[in-house]
């Protein structure tokens, strides 16, 4: 289970979510203020998401609205073997919704966080 806390630092307030069934982290806070870039911390093996998706979640109230789940470097890298999806370590939030992700393998790109498109 996981909850989101949002705290705005000037004033003090804090909102804090309902619980959510999941296996993931968060990666950043994007210029809405609102908006959570969520990554999976779990394995195939129990069904979880993991380091490859990532979800938005929007805060509002106590609700969290989820996005589908979004592999943003599909068959970016090789896993025993096999083509395998880039495992996102990094994200920074730019203006307009706009995110940079960097993979363990070294690439970065540049995505529009709402249409999921490179840029």
């Amino acid at each position: 289970m996981s909850r989101i806390s949002l705290i705005d630092l000037p004033s003090g307030k804090a909102i804090n979510s309902e619980l959510v069934e999941c296996d993931m982290c968060p990666l950043t806070i994007l210029s809405d203020a609102s908006t959570v870039l969520m990554q999976g911390t779990g394995n195939e093996r129990n069904g979880t998401q993991t380091g490859d998706q990532l979800q938005l979640w929007r805060v509002e109230g106590k609700k969290v609205t989820r996005s589908a789940t979004w592999i943003p470097f599909p068959n970016d890298g090789e896993s025993f073997g096999k083509n395998a999806n880039g495992e996102v370590v990094s994200a920074t939030a730019l203006a307009n919704n706009k995110i940079v992700l960097l993979t363990k393998t070294n690439h970065i790109a540049c995505f529009d966080a709402v249409s999921r498109q490179a840029i």
